[in-house]
């Protein structure tokens, strides 16, 4: 059965860290201790439906909406979503010093054409790409990748196995709904103690607009047009004999700015229409926030 609900001051964003010098230092942030939030009563959302789990605040946490909030707790892999965190990383520590550096591509080709040939940190982000990310993971290396995931508060920040395949289907890094929530919510809120510039050069990475998604919602992409900017990340892989799809962010539009965490588990395979994004447009539109 589906539920719903809508939160003033969701505690879920209650935790945030406390921020370190926006120097370049390459230390990771240090978590600070939860502020106090008084709650507010619950009130009655809009109409929502979502084949998984959706959630949907306002930037400032004032306001959140929960889909299936059962379906939200489990935790599944981030898949490319990973490319969020990994990007600001790889920025913090220095091991990506120039975001539109060209990095060499090997020649070995790739499951998507779009990555067999060079790319930066900020083509790589957009693209999906990823020999790039592991290649910069080898680089940032265990202990300091789990280090900042657990200061970001990112799922289990469990960092075992192999280096450059934890994030994806198999590996040991899981995420559920109101981790993916909060931590988009620290990349826009500034919360994460991370450089600012280095923030913001992963937010321009992902913007664009409802029209940038047309491709991944396949026949359903074209009833939607809004004006809202989008900023936001899909994660796609394997989950058993079908698939899981995320689709997290944040929008500003006509109500303001929001943030976002789509995700489906279907028995399809993967493939290159996004359940994710289908159900989370449709959401966000139901929303009245586009």
């Amino acid at each position: 059965m589906q539920t719903r609900t809508l939160l003033h001051a969701a505690p879920v964003f209650a935790a945030l860290l406390a921020c370190h010098a926006s120097s370049g230092s390459l230390a990771p942030p240090t978590p600070a201790p939860a502020p106090t939030v008084p709650a507010k009563n619950a009130v009655d959302p809009p109409e929502i439906a979502h084949d998984g789990c959706f959630m949907l605040a306002r930037v400032d946490g004032s306001e959140m909406i929960t889909v299936h909030p059962e379906e939200c707790a489990i935790a599944t892999p981030p898949c490319s979503t990973f490319k969020l965190p990994h990007a600001l990383i790889a920025l913090e520590t220095g091991v990506v010093e120039d975001a539109d550096a060209p990095e060499p591509w090997d020649g070995s080709p790739g499951w998507l054409e779009s990555w067999n040939r060079d790319h930066s940190l900020r083509t790589a982000i957009r693209e999906s790409v990823l020999w790039f990310f592991q290649r910069t993971a080898r680089k940032i290396g265990r202990e300091r990748m789990r280090e900042y995931l657990a200061a970001f508060g990112y799922g289990n920040a469990s960092v075992e196995g192999d280096i450059s395949t934890f994030w994806l289907p198999g590996g040991s890094l899981a995420i559920d709904g109101p981790s993916q929530l909060g931590f988009v919510r620290k990349v826009f809120g500034g919360d994460l103690g991370i450089a600012s510039r280095h923030l913001l050069t992963v937010q321009s990475a992902i913007a664009g607009t409802t029209a940038d998604w047309a491709a991944r919602m396949g026949d359903a992409g074209a009833p939607l047009r809004s004006n809202a900017s989008i900023f936001a990340k899909t994660g796609t892989g394997s989950l058993g004999t079908g698939s899981v799809t995320w689709w997290v962010g944040k929008l500003d539009g006509p109500r303001g700015s929001w943030v976002f965490v789509s995700r489906v588990r279907a028995e399809a395979p993967p493939s290159v229409v996004s359940p994710a994004v289908v159900e989370g447009m449709t959401a966000l539109a139901a929303a009245g926030v586009l």
